[in-house]
């Protein structure tokens, strides 16, 4: 999934306020891949959902003050939340909300737009779509990408996508201290090993969901510049500092959702009160 990942190393090095000028000024001009630009779009559009865009010059075709949606995408999230869905592969058994995002070309703010038309390439053996757009992965595509189309006046626009087999499903949350969602967090998996078995990220309200194998036996999670490289899970602290400094994962089982049970806490880096020091990293 190297489109996904280069989307997430582009938004993790960035704050709030870069991420959401970075958007403002590319719904005036499309630089980059068919594939990378639908993923920025959805993750950026994490943080400015959250904290608020603003800004933005230009103005709409029409004269009008309502702005025009620019650099339209197909984006996926995991049915009931925000949660960015990893595409290639999905996991066997996920179900994933498609939508059409796009950008105000006066605010710089993630607009939806009317989606009509939905259809996929896939066989019935490996996906199902609903009209509205919900899509279920059925069974293993054994490699094979197909595509999920929508419209919107008139335009059509895809995304690719694959299944694999059955994993283990794991949800969890990410919160400051005072309860406020952290959207755009990236979640690393890996296995007794280091190894890394997966990477999610995380949606405007905090959450997350990621489909890994079951062999996975530890998280750690990595923030933009606006908060500390440290975070409290359960009744210890990590840090991405410390290699190998990775919080512990439930018993995960293939083909089961697994809630993870503490929310992951994070730390405003502008804070007058500096995180506690890591002590969880063994």
């Amino acid at each position: 999934m190297n489109f996904s990942h280069s989307a997430l190393e582009f938004l993790k090095s960035r704050t709030i306020r870069e991420v959401c000028a970075s958007i403002s000024s590319m719904s005036q001009t499309r630089t980059m891949s068919r594939r990378f630009w639908p993923v920025l779009l959805a993750v950026a559009a994490l943080f400015c959902l959250l904290f608020g865009c603003g800004g933005g010059s230009g103005g709409s075709s029409s004269g009008t003050t309502t702005g025009t949606v620019v650099q339209i995408a197909l984006v996926g999230v995991y049915q009931g939340t925000r949660a960015p869905a990893q595409l290639a592969p999905l996991s066997t058994g996920s179900k994933i909300q498609f939508e059409l995002l796009g950008v105000n070309n006066l605010t710089g703010n993630p607009q939806t737009v009317p989606a009509s038309g939905y259809s996929t390439n896939a066989p019935s053996s490996v996906a199902t779509l609903s009209s509205g757009g919900l899509l279920t992965a059925t069974g293993n595509s054994n490699g094979t990408e197909y595509q999920v189309s929508a419209t919107y006046a008139g335009t059509a626009y895809s995304q690719e996508f694959a299944v694999g087999p059955p994993e283990a499903l794991l949800q969890g949350l990410i919160r400051t201290g005072t309860g406020s969602p952290v959207p755009g967090a990236t979640i690393n998996f890996t296995d007794a090993s280091g190894a890394i078995t997966g990477t999610t990220t995380s949606g405007t309200d905090g959450s997350f969901i990621a489909n890994v194998p079951a062999s996975s036996k530890y998280f750690a999670v990595v923030f933009n510049t606006s908060f500390y490289n440290v975070y409290t899970y359960g009744s210890s602290t990590y840090t991405n500092s410390i290699s190998g400094c990775a919080a512990p994962l439930p018993t995960l089982r293939t083909g089961s959702l697994t809630t993870l049970p503490s929310n992951v806490i994070a730390y405003i880096a502008d804070s007058s009160d500096p995180p506690p020091p890591p002590d969880g990293c063994g």
